[in-house]
């Protein structure tokens, strides 16, 4: 190819921004002479190659920066170990993306419930979870924010629930005695290889009674006393800590709903 060709041709030609051809000409990957009189670029069959060789490395997410490394100075060796790097990374942004895709699916179903669905109740087995708590009575638990062991719920946040840990005598119970915070269950921390310790707190997996709920705002006590007044009727015995994870977040021209899954430690008296 000898003929003068424009340089925004050969950007549409490989999908291909100007300033990134030009980058990769300031970085000599590629070397196109000028015509002496028009000035245009003339680009050569093998330059346009490893043009698309560039274009091929960034669309397997590497940076303009890592193509020029890769295509000027890495060895043999090297290049294995980027490609496997790079192989790593791309399978997990295929798990968060996986992680991403059941979270918004789970939010569709909390949405589609009827209202008829909710405040049902029903037993489970509550699996082993645990709980990391960013704010506790009222005040914000900088000993968790700022801990190694908080790190896993801002990179991992779709494997994460929001949560809100109620007490068991909710008749006592003020707001500022609700603990805020993120619940994974053990079983994902597991496979993740996230730390467990203190001041992570530790939900044991056991008998529970499950409904849903909705509320107006964050949950508070009003929202769970009607429920207390179910179970004292039921002749429940609860065993432990209210667990209220988030199942929808809902918006109407701003004005707010949400809905709770509530796992309430329990037996019958």
């Amino acid at each position: 190819m000898t003929q003068p060709v424009k340089i925004n041709v050969i950007a549409k030609l490989l999908n291909m921004s100007p300033d990134a051809i030009r980058f990769y000409e300031k970085k000599g990957i590629i070397n196109p002479p000028r015509d002496p009189e028009s000035r245009y670029r003339e680009y050569s069959a093998s330059e346009i190659r490893r043009l698309y060789d560039c274009a091929n490395w960034t669309a397997l997410g590497f940076t303009i920066r890592e193509v020029e490394i890769l295509m000027h100075t890495l060895t043999e060796t090297e290049m294995s170990r980027l490609l496997e790097e790079r192989e790593q990374a791309l399978r997990h942004q295929l798990e968060d993306t996986q992680l991403a895709l059941n979270k918004l699916s789970g939010y569709k179903q909390a949405r589609a419930l009827s209202p008829s669905m909710l405040m049902r109740w029903d037993w489970i087995d509550a699996p082993l979870s645990y709980f990391y708590c960013y704010s506790h009575h009222d005040e914000l638990n900088e000993a968790m924010i700022f801990s190694p062991l908080y790190q896993p719920v801002m990179q991992y946040r779709n494997l994460f629930t929001c949560a809100v840990l109620a007490p068991v005598d909710l008749l006592e119970a003020q707001r500022s005695d609700f603990d805020f915070g993120f619940i994974v269950t053990a079983e994902a921390a597991a496979r993740h290889g996230f730390q467990i310790q203190n001041p992570i707190r530790s939900l044991p997996g056991q008998k529970c009674l499950r409904t849903i709920i909705q509320t107006e705002a964050v949950i508070q006590s009003s929202d769970l006393l009607p429920l207390l007044t179910q179970l004292r009727q039921m002749q429940i015995q609860l065993k432990g800590d209210w667990i209220c994870r988030v199942l929808s977040l809902d918006y109407d021209q701003g004005k707010q709903t949400r809905r709770y899954e509530l796992w309430i430690p329990a037996e019958v008296q």
